[in-house]
């Protein structure tokens, strides 16, 4: 019975996770805001279309292909219904410039937003599947999945036609693996374990540090005479197998695959603005801010495992500890570089958040005038006292990112007063992140910031209206003294031309100024 309940609850916790990931998930179609998902949905119709080749490798291909998979229903309703003759027949994203995106059948995007929806929600169920590995604690494994669930990055990015909750995903099922090793040790274990690296590194392939878990597991389980033990190697197999059958044009087509991915390592270190710089600090910072109780709790079940030999964690802990410090290297920085061990430091937090109740239920037994349901009231009060906290600013964070999609955006309201009062045929200048504006009304040029040119450079193309984006200026604003040269540069736009309106609905901000005449 017990056993039943604990199923109840994580299908409901399962069930909960999904509802908070579909709400707003179709939030700007038939507009795409994101700035990746346009390209990534021409590589998906592209290989399905039938050229297998991506001729894309920022990202290894495993996630465009299970995509182009999906696309298979699709097209053949609308065969059926007439609306495909052919596969070209499916429709591709007009883009004007990056994050200017729309699409004349919306149902393309929510195929695929919904494909990430499900893969991030059943990253839940494998979560509580490792604890359940990891602790053999059904409260721990409970509490986990009731952590990753809620966590705000982990929502958000489930909502996206990107590769990070699918890399994610394929940790999960390699750490999973890790722990039968540790376990069980038999060949199929190491399989599984060897073969999810391979997968999660052909989704991302800063994912592949994950093989550290498995080597982890397999050297506390056999020790120095694990270097003669051949299931190591066919594991290792698997896991280049697992890379190379599912980005097979990184054998094909290697130059391009090469030049794409020195391309990705030079982008990571060098910068991208508005995302570079002060890396540990700012992970910290927005770790802090988005579920900072759950990530204390997780540094310190980590820092206690190290130092108490709990040798079963360090399966966890290697690869967090590894593939933190790699990205805390990183000159750029972003919340989904960090997705693939938010499980696992929510993992760690359960963990030590059972730890210290346990702790408190032991040291309320030891004294006498404590009733035993005394101190079970106690400790329990304890448990939900800490839980609750733990939980309310992770619950608050996803309210409102929810509320902010459901909310009306300055790109569509701003959208919406350019095509209704703007003179049709007025020539534009928008940059990256700007409203779409209709190319059939409006002579558009899309640039990939205004500053990219000059003032003069805009009166002699004779255009009429400058589009300014938040997404784009308000990077260089954020940070003055770091990007004082763009700030000035902006500065001098905003300065002397004047401005036609202004914008700002859903803390977003656009601003539209007319270019002047000779």
């Amino acid at each position: 019975m017990a056993r039943k309940g604990e199923y109840f609850v994580l299908l409901v916790i399962i069930l909960f996770g999904l509802v908070i990931r579909v709400i707003g998930f179709n939030y700007d179609l038939p507009y795409i805001y994101h700035p990746d998902e346009p390209t990534n949905i021409r590589v998906i119709q592209r290989i399905f279309k039938g050229d297998l080749n991506p001729h894309f490798f920022n990202y290894p291909s495993l996630f465009f292909y299970i995509n182009a998979v999906a696309y298979i229903p699709y097209y053949l309703y609308g065969k059926f219904t007439g609306s495909f003759h052919a596969r070209i027949d499916i429709p591709e994203p007009i883009s004007l410039t990056m994050g200017v995106t729309r699409i004349d059948d919306p149902f393309v995007v929510i195929l695929s937003r919904l494909l990430t929806i499900v893969i991030g929600t059943i990253g839940i169920l494998l979560v509580y599947l490792i604890c359940k590995q990891f602790s053999h604690e059904p409260l721990v494994a409970i509490v986990s999945a009731l952590f990753f669930a809620l966590n705000p990055t982990a929502v958000s990015l489930s909502r996206f036609i990107t590769p990070d909750s699918y890399a994610t995903f394929f940790v999960l099922i390699s750490i999973f693996g890790s722990y039968l090793v540790l376990n069980r040790g038999s060949i199929s274990t190491y399989l599984l374990a060897g073969f999810g690296a391979g997968l999660a590194a052909s989704t991302k392939y800063n994912a592949v540090f994950v093989l550290v878990s498995l080597l982890v597991a397999h050297f506390l389980r056999y020790g120095k005479s694990g270097l003669l033990n051949r299931n190591l190697y066919f594991a290792v197999i698997a896991s280049g197998l697992g890379f190379f059958i599912t980005t097979p044009f990184s054998l094909l087509d290697t130059q391009n695959f090469l030049k794409d991915f020195f391309f990705e390592m030079k982008h990571y270190s060098t910068g991208h603005p508005g995302m570079e710089g002060n890396t540990l600090t700012w992970y910290l910072t927005y770790m802090w801010q988005t579920a900072g109780i759950s990530y204390v709790l997780a540094a310190c079940g980590i820092f206690y495992s190290l130092v108490s030999s709990q040798k079963r964690n360090l399966v966890v802990i290697s690869f967090v500890l590894v593939y933190f410090v790699v990205i805390s290297r990183m000159m750029v920085r972003n919340d989904r570089t960090i997705l693939p061990i938010i499980p696992l430091f929510m993992v760690m937090g359960s963990w030590m958040l059972i730890k210290v109740t346990n702790t408190i239920g032991y040291l309320t037994s030891k004294h006498e005038r404590f009733p035993s349901k005394t101190r079970t009231i106690l400790t329990s009060g304890f448990f939900l006292i800490l839980l609750c906290l733990t939980l309310v600013q992770p619950i608050t964070r996803v309210y409102r990112g929810i509320i902010n999609l459901l909310m009306p955006n300055s790109r569509e309201t701003a959208r919406i007063w350019i095509e209704q009062n703007l003179p049709e045929g007025s020539r534009l200048a928008i940059e990256s992140y700007s409203p779409f504006i209709n190319p059939e009304k409006f002579l558009v040029q899309g640039v990939g910031q205004i500053i990219d040119h000059d003032l003069n450079w805009y009166y002699e193309q004779d255009f009429d209206y400058l589009v300014f984006s938040q997404g784009m200026y308000g990077r260089y604003f954020a940070e003055p003294q770091k990007y004082n040269e763009q700030v000035k540069k902006y500065q001098k736009f905003f300065d002397e031309l004047p401005l036609v309106k202004i914008f700002r609905d859903g803390n977003y901000e656009i601003r539209i100024y007319k270019v002047k005449s000779e």
